[in-house]
């Protein structure tokens, strides 16, 4: 939740286009999906972004650490309030929906949060 503390007291960290000098960035993030691997209801945990990866780890498993799959499209960006999202905070929070050639996923992410990682879901790998 020092994520959100962050975005409130106005805190920035690196953005996207700074990853290549840096290892990673770990974002909090409850996620859902219909693609089989990732969790079908939300569930909370990290989002990791990496300058060749994204990958997300359950918050009370840490060692389930899963790998997602290509993002093609981000869908909409939008406040919470629908089916299943009664545990996300409304004024904390955004939901992302996002969709690839797999399925789709939805993160909710803290507000502050929303432009890194939009700009991490699209990007092309580095090479």
């Amino acid at each position: 939740m020092l994520d959100v503390l962050r975005s409130w007291l106005g805190f920035q960290r690196p953005q996207a286009e700074d990853l290549g000098r840096i290892d990673s960035v770990e974002v909090t993030c409850h996620l859902r999906s219909s693609i089989p691997s990732l969790p079908a209801k939300f569930t909370y945990g990290v989002l990791v972004i990496a300058p060749r990866s994204l990958t997300w780890r359950r918050w009370t498993r840490p060692s389930d650490v899963r790998a997602l799959p290509a993002i093609t499209a981000v869908d909409e960006v939008r406040p919470p309030g629908g089916a299943g999202e009664w545990n996300i905070k409304r004024g904390l929070f955004r939901i992302i929906k996002a969709s690839g050639p797999m399925g789709v996923v939805e993160f909710a992410v803290p507000t502050g949060d929303v432009r890194r990682v939009r700009e991490a879901l699209v990007r092309k790998p580095a090479s």
